[in-house]
């Protein structure tokens, strides 16, 4: 892992055992997805937003390790 994560935002279905306990050791917080069937989706978007900069800041004593090799998905 590269440490470069500062948030997952993901369904509960999608969020596994092994997705929370990486999440755990790299500090990492997970939103679910829960709430946009029954919520007002711009205030969840800003809410997303908010905890992505907080999460951001938080980890920034967090060691980064972006390999310089890059690859395509097409």
């Amino acid at each position: 892992m590269t440490g470069a994560v500062d948030l997952i935002v993901a369904g509960d279905q999608c969020v596994n055992p092994s997705l929370r306990e990486l999440a755990k050791i790299w500090k990492v917080e997970i939103v679910s997805t829960e709430v946009l069937n029954r919520g007002n989706l711009a205030k969840f978007a800003r809410e997303i937003v908010d905890s992505a900069r907080k999460a951001f800041e938080a980890r920034s004593e967090v060691s980064k390790e972006i390999p310089e090799v890059k690859e395509s998905a097409s």
